[in-house]
């Protein structure tokens, strides 16, 4: 996986069945919530650097349900190998899987909206 641009950031069929299951308009709002929180997504602290293991942990835990759920399956699986990293100890791995994070958050985001606006 290069950190420029893995393949399969998003899964097209979950970002849809996500629209699908909210009422219209509401699908914008909740992405666009849902991207606020992914950009804010804790693993780096306010001095550009990783996090804590602990609070790394936390945060991958929950970075890796909620991108899987909304269909930013590159994302959540950076998040999963973060959380394993921690809980076997692999600061190392986990700090740069943490900066890998950090660096496909965007092109995730950019083509998640894309699928939402009928482009992909």
């Amino acid at each position: 996986m290069t950190p420029d641009r893995p393949p399969g950031l998003v899964d097209a069929d979950m970002i849809e069945d996500v629209r699908q299951n909210v009422s219209a308009g509401a699908a914008d709002r909740l992405y666009a919530d849902f991207f606020e929180e992914v950009r804010n997504h804790g693993l780096i602290g306010q001095d550009n650097e990783p996090v804590g293991m602990p609070l790394m942990a936390d945060r991958a835990h929950s970075l890796k349900s909620v991108c899987g759920t909304f269909g930013l399956v590159g994302l959540a699986a950076i998040a999963r190998e973060i959380e394993f990293c921690c809980l076997k100890g692999d600061a190392g791995r986990a700090r740069q899987l943490t900066l890998d994070f950090q660096s496909v958050t965007e092109a995730s985001i950019h083509e998640a909206q894309s699928v939402l606006d009928g482009k992909n």
